[in-house]
Order: C-alpha cells, then sequence, then structure tokens
C-alpha cells in the first residue's frame, strides 16, 4: 500500500502547486477515534493565477468557457478510490480551483513520507510534506500537467538551491511583480481536530503553529515549502 502515501502527498502537491496564488490553500485533517482521518482540501484560486494559466495555454474564449478547469476530478476520484481512500466530493471551482474531501484509513498509514499518520495509543498525529513525495507527484503526471508545474519555476521541483529572495526575484522577472507580491503573503494553512484535547504541536524545521481545546492550527509560508530541501513535520499530541 506504500503508492497509497505517495498519491495522496501527490494530491496535497497538486493542490498547493495550482493554489500557490490564492491567500491561503486551506488543507482540514479530522481525527476520528478509530484512527482513520479525513481530510478537506479548498484552494479559491486568484484570478491573477487563473489568467496566466490562460494566458500561458493560449486559450480562446471559447476553449475557456468549455475547459472551466484544468483538473479531471473524475480522474482524481478515480485513482483515489482505487488506491483504498473514500472519496466523499471532488469539486472544481474556476480554472486552477478545486475542493476534495477523502478518508483515509489508518490501516493504510504507512511509511516515513505519509502525509498524514496517527497513533491512537500515544495521542499522536504526524504531518509530512518534503521534496520526496511531492515529486513521486510530478512524475505522475501527464506531459501537459507538468508543463504547468514548470510555470512555477519552483526549486523543489527543478531541484535548483535558491533562497526564498532568489526565486521570488525569479517569479517576479518571469510574471511580474503582482504574481511575486502575492506568492510572498502566501501561506499554506492547516487546521486539524483531534477526538481530545491537544496537548501541544511542534512543527519542524520551520512553521507556526497553535492550539485551542482538540484544534490544532499550522501555518507554512507557502515560498519555504516551494524552496525546501528537505521534509517539514508536524506533530500534534492530543490526550489518549
Amino acid at each position: 500500500m506504500k503508492k497509497n502515501f505517495y498519491l495522496l502527498t501527490s494530491l496535497v502537491a497538486l493542490l498547493l502547486s495550482f493554489g500557490l496564488m490564492s491567500c491561503t490553500p486551506k488543507t482540514h485533517v479530522f481525527v476520528q477515534p478509530s484512527g482513520d482521518a479525513v481530510v478537506t482540501i479548498d484552494i479559491e484560486s486568484s484570478k491573477v493565477m487563473d489568467t496566466m494559466i490562460a494566458n500561458v495555454a493560449d486559450f480562446s474564449e471559447e476553449e475557456l468557457k468549455e475547459n472551466t478547469s484544468i483538473f479531471n476530478k473524475e480522474q482524481i476520484k478515480t485513482e483515489l478510490e482505487r488506491e483504498g481512500m473514500k472519496v466523499l466530493y471532488v469539486k472544481t471551482k474556476s480554472l486552477a480551483g478545486i475542493s476534495s474531501k477523502f478518508k483515509i484509513y489508518s490501516k493504510n498509514m504507512k511509511g516515513k513520507d505519509a502525509f498524514v499518520k496517527t497513533d491512537m495509543k500515544k495521542g499522536l498525529l504526524t504531518l509530512s510534506i518534503g521534496p520526496k513525495n511531492i515529486n513521486e507527484f510530478v512524475q505522475m503526471l501527464s506531459e501537459e500537467d507538468r508543463e504547468y508545474i514548470d510555470l512555477l519555476m519552483a526549486p523543489v521541483f527543478t531541484g535548483e538551491a535558491s533562497t526564498e529572495e532568489e526565486y521570488l526575484n525569479d517569479i517576479n522577472a518571469a510574471y511580474g511583480p503582482t504574481l511575486a507580491k502575492e506568492l510572498k503573503k502566501s501561506k499554506f494553512s492547516v487546521s486539524v481536530t483531534c477526538p481530545k484535547k491537544v496537548r501541544s504541536i511542534e512543527i519542524k524545521p520551520f512553521g507556526k503553529g497553535r492550539k485551542k481545546g482538540n484544534k490544532a492550527y499550522i501555518d507554512i509560508p507557502l515560498t519555504r515549502i516551494l524552496c525546501v530541501k528537505e521534509p517539514i513535520y508536524a506533530e500534534v499530541k492530543f490526550v489518549p
């Protein structure tokens, strides 16, 4: 079932990649008492991002009306179900916006690179996202989809060693200051709901976290994710 984890993290990477220019790509993880997790991912794509994709793809007005989304939601649903996940819904919103909700069974949460893992005996939820599982996703894409990913010129995809400042300068030079400013202020936000009270939250090597009751909140700048060289880990400890 190892492929499950790459596919799951791949979906997260996909939504991150196309949702970069939204203010806050959001993910919610609901931990059930059984240890299963229900994940909701919501991307509101900005007009700037939609326009950039439309221009690069050279869509005509008629094609834009026909191609209401770059995502094939039926294909996403089919692939997730094929790997043993329960898909509750996949919805497209604008050209590069998408919302998806699916259930991951605890029996399939294995492997160091799994996006989400739970240990109900210890009261522990672990999230992970890094170059390895992101690039596993890229290799699964069609040639056309990889072209959209290439638009981002992100070090995590290209393998180049660039700082966040250097990366933003590249975006500014290629697409202009508006896009660079939107990217700079963008963040990846994750909220976690646990069965019982959250004891602590720790994020390595960077990111901000806070807790309230049985909920934990994680914010990571998107530029850091796109320039990351090692995985980012978040641990949420709750009352078993």
